[in-house]
């Protein structure tokens, strides 16, 4: 280790000098003497020709046709004549002659996978085919050009894709030099190019995906070498150990990057690509994007950004006239006490009486963060809801953080991952789907817990208007900044930042949005082809929703005749695990959602469409928590006394405790090793018991810690600080997910995966994402909360002393805790 830092720091030292004595040329003299062949090449040399194949003669030779050029580079410049460049130009890059529709495929074979190194070849669009005469001949005066070793030339090339380190260890990503590219400026001899229209153009960047139609393969066939033992794999660089799925290997896309001349289109780019690629390898490649980048680009604002963007600028512009009147209000009210010696109260007091300026406190930020940041609570606060809702969105936000890193980020390790996920460490991000059923078994339990405090205020009567009100305020509740978030994403979230990926993944969630927009505000997205869903994690709020519908039809029953209301839940709890179990079997389901098992990854689409995202398959965990919400009640109203011994109540947390450690686990075996496999008893009773058997864990854990046996797991979750926190766990959520995909798409080279760099990722993502959901909340979930109160001032829940019920104690308008996700 000691010698190779050493070389390398006399090689950069070399390099410093050489360029501050020598200037460019002398360095570019000196870059081959740096660049040796490499010992697969004079393995090559070593080897006869029979043997070498194809593939190492063309990057051994392609090595040294680099080296060569860098060499003439470094010569001094030759003016620009007429005169015929140092280096012989080959026939297919004149000007002079077109060259034919198609190139003449070479045959090869498994030996000879000579196309595996002609995608590298492709540089720009320069076929006859392609319609764009000025692109055409600009392109062709390239390549001319770099074979010139024409230094701008050059630094095209340079900052295109090539073949990468790492490549049989899963690095597909061929981006090239984004920056560089952008940077690049070009005239062309005027003398030497006279048929060319335009001889002045700048470096684009376009990054191709290229795609292929083969089947997957079996791993065993991947990973053997090859006839002459060069470690060489036949149906490389497309069939990549990218993502393993079991004993499956899966045809991950390959991401080039290219810099070519800005007179071309992305359709020049797919029309010459997809042509090149056949013609070199027949019809099982093809360009399934191109998305392109000049230097100083502008983004034409479309009818759309501009209504999103004049909206938000007048939300912008009401809340800074509102603070700013809160704000002058105060030192107003504090200089008249002062002027007539009243004493001055404590607390901040504004000149406008809530009364009749309270549409200047709904937008104030100074209000709104106050209650934000409040941990005042009421007597009969379920203190560790807060807690529990906020360590449950750090658990989505990091299990999203793994996902949307090895779907979206640039990695040169992608086969690193086999070795991750054999953590048993890991098991809990890989099963972490678990954290959306605590979600609903909170929700269940504040939506019956709530509900039967309305009732109990109004004499154990369920009022004509409790119920569509109920609806109502869970609409105006959860819409409004849902809204605002579906419209950021379908519009200006695509117009922020660039990079070789950013703009290809951006656009593609706005073009979502802007397709199924008004799924999400009809709370009817889950319905749908996934692959149209605007804000992908906003599935759960649909789920949430029509479950909260049916709500009082479970909860009714059990006002008026408790009896036959504890019937009806027993017989719902026995439905959600009927309805799962059969689904699974008739449709031959997995046990869950398993991205690393050969057997489930093959019908991930099947398990998220007819199983994960429709309300009939994950209703147990919120039916558990509305029986966990009316025991509370009935204990909080009633004022019953919990008695528990300590051998009980410690044997019954070391159940739950293991418990809910299996349901996490039992997948480690399916997860862990691809090829594994479950049977149909299995995948039955897992998919329709563990979200049950999870479901009443959670409802344990609150309700030990409400009734006093939760030690310090409820002084843990009880803890104050996370009041506030837990009041931003519903838009960090909205956002969280967007932000990740931003991120990670963001990346301008390869990166190496790991868990450190997860760790710190997912610690950022966080952390941003907080802060946006802190913007929204006081910007539009916080005003929009008020102004409900002032239209429908009737929803306060009055106390009822005589019933021992007060303020539920969550600084939050009714029903708040359930939607806070």
């Amino acid at each position: 280790m000691a010698r190779v830092g050493s070389v390398t720091l006399l090689c950069a030292a070399l390099l410093c000098v050489t360029a501050s004595v020598s200037g460019s040329s002398a360095l570019l003299q000196m870059l081959p003497e740096l660049l040796p062949a490499g010992p697969v090449c004079r393995r090559q040399m070593q080897l006869p020709s029979e043997t070498s194949g194809a593939f190492l003669a063309h990057v051994c030779d392609s090595k040294q046709r680099l080296n060569d050029l860098l060499l003439e580079a470094g010569l001094p410049e030759q003016p620009e004549a007429p005169a015929a460049p140092t280096l012989v130009r080959p026939a297919t890059f004149t000007l002079e002659d077109e060259l034919p529709d198609r190139v003449t495929a070479e045959s090869f074979g498994d030996e000879q996978p000579e196309w595996a190194y002609e995608v590298a070849a492709w540089l720009a669009p320069m076929q006859q085919s392609v319609s764009n005469e000025l692109c055409r001949q600009q392109s062709r005066a390239y390549l001319e050009e770099l074979n010139s070793a024409r230094p701008w030339a050059l630094s095209m090339h340079d900052a295109s894709g090539k073949l990468p380190d790492g490549f049989f260890y899963g690095n597909n990503n061929m981006l090239g030099s984004f920056d560089e590219c952008l940077r690049v400026k070009a005239k062309l001899n005027d003398t030497v190019y006279p048929g060319i229209s335009d001889t002045s153009f700048v470096g684009q960047y376009c990054q191709a995906t290229i795609s292929s139609t083969l089947a997957p393969v079996q791993a065993s066939e991947g990973l053997q070498d090859d006839a002459q033992d060069l470690g060489l794999v036949p149906f490389l660089p497309f069939k990549v150990i990218n993502l393993v799925t079991g004993s499956v290997v899966t045809t991950a896309p390959l991401r080039y990057g290219y810099c070519i001349p800005s007179s071309c289109t992305k359709q020049d780019v797919m029309a010459s690509l997809d042509e090149w690629l056949d013609s070199r390898n027949g019809t099982f490649l093809y360009v399934s994007d191109v998305r392109c980048h000049t230097d100083g680009e502008k983004a034409t604002l479309e009818t759309n950004d501009i209504v999103v963007i004049a909206l938000l600028a007048v939300f912008g512009v009401v809340v800074v006239l509102c603070t700013t009147l809160d704000v002058v209000g105060i030192y107003v009210t504090r200089a008249a006490k002062t002027s007539s010696g009243d004493a001055i109260v404590g607390r901040a007091e504004s000149a406008f009486a809530p009364a009749n300026w309270q549409i200047v406190h709904a937008f104030s930020l100074r209000y709104n963060g106050k209650r934000l940041l409040s941990t005042r609570t009421g007597s009969d606060n379920l203190g560790c809801i807060h807690g529990m809702r906020f360590l449950s969105l750090t658990w989505v936000v990091a299990g999203h953080n793994y996902i949307f890193a090895l779907g979206g980020g640039a990695w040169n390790n992608t086969a690193y991952i086999l070795e991750i996920i054999k953590a048993p460490a890991i098991e809990v991000l890989m099963n972490g789907l678990l954290s959306v059923d605590t979600f609903f078994c909170l929700g269940g339990i504040m939506v019956a817990y709530t509900f039967m405090k309305t009732v109990a205020a109004k004499g154990g009567r369920v009022g004509l208007m409790d119920v569509p009100m109920m609806y109502l305020h869970r609409y105006l509740r959860l819409t409004p900044v849902y809204a605002v978030v579906v419209a950021i994403t379908a519009t200006i979230i695509r117009r922020i930042g660039t990079g070789p990926g950013l703009g290809m993944v951006m656009e593609n969630l706005a073009v979502q949005c802007q397709i199924s927009w008004w799924r999400n505000l009809l709370y009817i997205n889950n319905y749908f082809n996934y692959e149209e869903l605007c804000v992908g994690q906003s599935w759960y709020l649909p789920v949430d929703f029509q479950l909260f519908l049916l709500s009082p039809f479970m909860i009714i029953p059990f006002v008026y005749n408790k009896k036959i209301g504890a019937v009806w839940l027993g017989l719902l709890t026995a439905a959600s695990v009927a309805i799962p179990a059969t689904v699974i079997y008739q449709k031959d389901l997995p046990p869950t959602t398993m991205f690393f098992n050969a057997m489930a990854a093959a019908k991930t689409e099947d398990m998220f469409t007819d199983f994960y995202v429709v309300p009939w398959c994950r209703a147990s965990p919120y039916i558990i928590g509305i029986i966990t919400g009316l025991i509370l009640h009935h204990i909080k109203t009633n004022k019953v006394a919990i008695t528990i011994p300590k051998a009980v109540n410690l044997a019954t947390w070391t159940v739950m405790a293991a418990m809910a450690l299996t349901i996490v686990y039992s997948t480690h075996q399916w997860n862990k090793d691809p090829q594994a496999t479950y049977t149909m008893a299995e995948a039955v009773s897992y998919g329709s018991l563990h979200r049950l058997g999870w479901a009443i864990a959670i409802s344990w854990v609150v309700f030990a810690c409400v009734t006093g046996y939760g030690g310090f797991v409820d002084t843990l979750l009880s803890y104050k600080a996370f009041i506030p926190l837990g009041r931003l766990s519903y838009t960090t959520y909205l956002v969280a997910v967007q932000v990740q995909c931003w991120y990670f798409a963001s990346y301008r080279i390869p990166s190496a995966f790991g868990n450190t760099i997860m760790v710190y990722s997912f610690l950022t993502n966080l952390l941003i994402s907080m802060v946006l959901a802190t913007v929204l909340s006081l910007c539009f979930e916080s005003p929009m909360m008020t102004i409900e109160k002032i239209i429908f001032p009737k929803r306060q829940s009055k106390p009822n002393t005589k019933k021992g019920i007060d303020n539920p104690g969550l600084q939050d308008t009714p029903l708040e805790a359930s939607t806070r996700f």
